[in-house]
């Protein structure tokens, strides 16, 4: 229900922590795997928004402001995931007098984080990679069936772009769960 009413998906978030009161693990431990699942939909929800992109009569305006707006999504992660990028960002944002007496612990959560990242293996990533792939394909199908019903006359990779692109834009955090940003994708498309 939180990941429904909070901006920018920030609800995702509540996956970790319910994990952590289940399980009783820290929440470094269990942050990380939410923050993979939100990586691996901008990847994939970026690859079908490019296509959509330049294959959809768009005016060049919007393919260039969409462009930035995805590439911004995409290259943010690969930064965060820098090890030394990261703690310079939670030692320049969390230093000073506000911060003062949880500086050092913010520094010790993000360490923590940092290392359940690198003891993910890489077979477990493919595998929640092509899960998200899957689950992704099944929505677009789904969507893809809708319009038919519909008599919309619309392949499968152009409604497919459209909804990875109503997406993307619905992680923007300017309403609650995207309400609103999304339909105005479709209604634009």
């Amino acid at each position: 229900f939180i990941a429904c009413i909070a901006p920018g998906r920030l609800g995702e978030i509540a996956k970790a922590y319910h994990v952590k009161k289940d399980l009783g693990l820290p929440l470094f431990k269990t942050i990380p795997s939410v923050i993979l699942d939100r990586i691996f939909d901008v990847y994939f929800l970026a690859l079908f928004s490019f296509i959509g992109i330049f294959t959809l009569s768009l005016s060049n305006n919007i393919r260039v402001g969409s462009f930035i707006v995805i590439t911004i999504l995409v290259v943010i992660p690969l930064f965060l995931t820098r090890r030394k990028v990261l703690l310079r960002l939670m030692k320049f944002f969390f230093s000073g007098k506000l911060f003062n007496k949880a500086s050092d612990n913010i520094l010790d959560f993000t360490e923590g984080l940092l290392k359940e990242f690198d003891s993910f293996k890489f077979i477990d990533i493919l595998i929640a990679f092509m899960l998200t792939g899957l689950a992704y394909l099944s929505l677009f199908f789904s969507a893809y069936m809708i319009s038919l019903s519909m008599h919309l006359n619309f392949s499968l990779l152009t409604i497919s772009s459209f909804v990875a692109i109503g997406n993307i834009i619905s992680f923007i955090p300017v309403s609650i769960s995207g309400l609103g940003t999304r339909e105005a994708v479709f209604i634009y498309l």
